[in-house]
This record gives structure tokens, C-alpha cells and sequence, in this order.
């Protein structure tokens, strides 16, 4: 039997204390019995209370809460790559995952990955989410690439990505993939599962070039390209275990900060 890896869950939050509390809960029902969960409290009031820090830890044994006072680059993505590649740094796993503080794990998640990258013998692997309102109900996907603000180009973009399989009109699944396009990738954050070196060589959390800060983009789009242009190996689980709730950026627009000081831009 081989033996079953360990994984620490990488989570930033900034004061939505009740949407943490729900994305703690669903790394507490995780199946995969080797998990660590790191908090990550980016500049915020609720985590930079020792109490409420002591609070989440006793109800949640696997987790510890840490507080970070001070943004790292006017960049928003280059500063929470800058914290997730921290926590990693300092974690005892051997593989990375990482939740944002506002989506939720189905409970076979880190197992269904483990078993992916096991299965295929390779050190990264990711899963495909389902999109979710406020309300709980299944956001159905349309005709147009909702992380595309411009319509015209999310049309265009839209159409390349059902045309890859990607997106299905009407449905509420989104089967990302690593490799499409012409040296285009888009792997979501929350969808990650590999493993330590892999993640701290690839999340590299350097500033962008100016090209792809005018693109605005973000820090799991620059990992995934840099790890497709270096011909990672990459598998899937096939499986929608991710619960990805519609209407955000990390961190971003919980107190007004934009993902680029400098130009305020968002999606």
C-alpha cells in the first residue's frame, strides 16, 4: 500500500470571517487523512485578533492561523503569490493545494487529486469546478467567457474555450485545462494539487512583465503558463470538486483595494 502523501491547504483571507469559517469546515471534511491548513489573515482586522486566531484553531485541530500586516507589491497577484509562496516555504508537506477563502472543497477533493497524480505518476494535477451565486444555486454558463470583461473578447473567448471543451452552454461546470490554445493555459487557483518543488519553483512570485501586467494577469495564470512552457507533465482528475462561488478576486474589493494599486484594475 503505498503511503498517502501529505498536503497542506494554503488559504488568504481578508475579514469575511463567515465565508472562512465555511471554507475551514470543508478542509475539515476532507477524506484525505494527511492534511494541513494554513490561514493566511492578509492585513485583516478578524485574523489579527489573537483570539479569534486561537478561536478557529481549536475548532479546526488541522488548521493554524497567521496574521500578515503588510502588503508585499502594489501588484495584487504578485503580493498573494508572495504569501502562498511564505506558507509553502514553511509547511512540512509534500504537496500544495490551496482554497480560496471564499469557494468550498467537495469532501473527495485532495483524494481524488492524490489518486491523479499517483495513478499517472507525475508531481501536478488539478480538478474542474462547478460555479456557484450567493445563493447557493448553479451559475449557468452562457455564451460569453465571464473572466473576460471586454464582450466582444469574451465571445471570442468563449467559442475557443467550448470549442475545446472547456465551457458547455448551460451547464455549471467548467472542465479547465492546462494546455489549450497556442501556449495558453487556465488552471484556477483552487484547482491546484502538486507538489511542494514543483509549486515554489513555478508560483515564483516575481513581479509580471509589462506585457502581462497590462494583460492583468493573475498569479495562478502566470504559473500555469510558466509550467506549460516548461513541459510539466499535468494530468486531471476529471472531476468538478471544486465549488466556485461567482463575483470576486482574492482579497480584492472586501475594503475597497483593487488588484493594482497603480491602475485599479479588476475582473
Amino acid at each position: 500500500m503505498r503511503a498517502v502523501p501529505a498536503v497542506v491547504v494554503i488559504t488568504l483571507t481578508r475579514n469575511r470571517p463567515e465565508k472562512l469559517r465555511k471554507a475551514m469546515r470543508s478542509i475539515a471534511a476532507q477524506l484525505h487523512p494527511a492534511v494541513q491548513h494554513l490561514v493566511v489573515g492578509d492585513r485583516c482586522d478578524f485574523i489579527g485578533d489573537s483570539v479569534n486566531r486561537v478561536a478557529l484553531e481549536r475548532e479546526f485541530p488541522r488548521s493554524v492561523v497567521i496574521a500578515n500586516e503588510h502588503r508585499t507589491d502594489s501588484y495584487l497577484p504578485t503580493h498573494l503569490a508572495r504569501l502562498r509562496a511564505r506558507a509553502a516555504a514553511d509547511a512540512d508537506a509534500e504537496f500544495v493545494s490551496m482554497l480560496d477563502d471564499d469557494n468550498l472543497f467537495e469532501d473527495d477533493h485532495l483524494t481524488s487529486l492524490a489518486d491523479a497524480v499517483a495513478v499517472h505518476d507525475v508531481g501536478a494535477a488539478h480538478s474542474w469546478r462547478s460555479l456557484w451565486d450567493d445563493a447557493d444555486q448553479p451559475w449557468l454558463i452562457g455564451t460569453e467567457d465571464p473572466w473576460v470583461p471586454n464582450p466582444r473578447l469574451s465571445r471570442i473567448s468563449f467559442e475557443r474555450l467550448a470549442h475545446e471543451g472547456v465551457f458547455e452552454t448551460g451547464t455549471n461546470v467548467v472542465r479547465d485545462r492546462a494546455r489549450y490554445g497556442v501556449g495558453m493555459g487556465r488552471v484556477d487557483t483552487n484547482e491546484w494539487f502538486l507538489t511542494r518543488d514543483l509549486f515554489l519553483e513555478y508560483s515564483r512570485p516575481t513581479p509580471p512583465s509589462p506585457a502581462e501586467r497590462r494583460l492583468g494577469l493573475t498569479e495562478d495564470a502566470l504559473m500555469t503558463l510558466r509550467m506549460v512552457r516548461a513541459g510539466v507533465p499535468i494530468v486531471t482528475s476529471g472531476r468538478a470538486t471544486v465549488r466556485y462561488f461567482m463575483g470576486g478576486y482574492s482579497n480584492q474589493n472586501v475594503d475597497g483595494v483593487a488588484i493594482d494599486e497603480q491602475s485599479a484594475k479588476g475582473r
